[in-house]
Formats: C-alpha cells, sequence, structure tokens
C-alpha cells in the first residue's frame, strides 16, 4: 500500500510540473491614477486572476477598472474590483498568443478613496 501511495504522489508532483505554465508580470508606470501590468509569457494564456496589493503607502487607492494592452487585443472581458482583484477571460474561448518581451497585458485605473 505503501508502494502506491509514493507512486500516486510522484504522479501528482509529475503532472504539477507538466502543466506549470511560465507567465510572468510586473507593475510598470505606477501614477497615481493608475499603472500598467506588462506580462511575459511563454504559453498562450486563457484567462487571468490577480490581485493589486495596494497597502505599504497606498492604502487610499481603489482599483476601479481595466483596460487595453493584449487582454483588449484578445478580446478579454476584464473585471475588477476595489479591494484589487483583476480577472480576464473570453467568453469565445480566445487567448492570448505568446510573447515573451513583456508587452502591456492590461491598464489599471485607481481613485483615492473618499473619506466620509
Amino acid at each position: 500500500m505503501r508502494i502506491v501511495k509514493n507512486l500516486f504522489c510522484f504522479y501528482l508532483v509529475l503532472i504539477s510540473f507538466v502543466y506549470t505554465q511560465q507567465v510572468f508580470l510586473s507593475i510598470t508606470n505606477l501614477e497615481s491614477t493608475g499603472l500598467e501590468i506588462t506580462m511575459s509569457n511563454f504559453e498562450e494564456v486563457g484567462g487571468f486572476q490577480f490581485d493589486i496589493d495596494v497597502g505599504d503607502g497606498l492604502d487610499s487607492l481603489n482599483v476601479i477598472g481595466a483596460s487595453g494592452g493584449s487582454a483588449a487585443d484578445a478580446g478579454f472581458t476584464v473585471s475588477t474590483s476595489p479591494s484589487g482583484t483583476v480577472l480576464g477571460f473570453s467568453f469565445s474561448g480566445a487567448t492570448i498568443p505568446i510573447d515573451s518581451t513583456g508587452s502591456i497585458l492590461i491598464n489599471a485605473r485607481l481613485s483615492e478613496i473618499s473619506a466620509s
């Protein structure tokens, strides 16, 4: 039984390496009204979800939208939440092509939280 369990664990680790995608995100051009997220991807991307952490001195900012970039070029629907979650996908099954140069994925818009 122990051999079966070890083989199963090895199989899970092997499968995780086979389905690992190499995608790198970075923030560029940070301003008080927005920022750019750039992506270098070595496989096609069929969707994405990530969080923009606006803490550490930027805690008075909300993410109020995202548009443009390679996500728009691929026809992705992109939605955001004030807490910083960004979600992008395609209803038609489109993908973002391989691009190892680091082009703009989206432009995120920020706004200041108004004191009440």
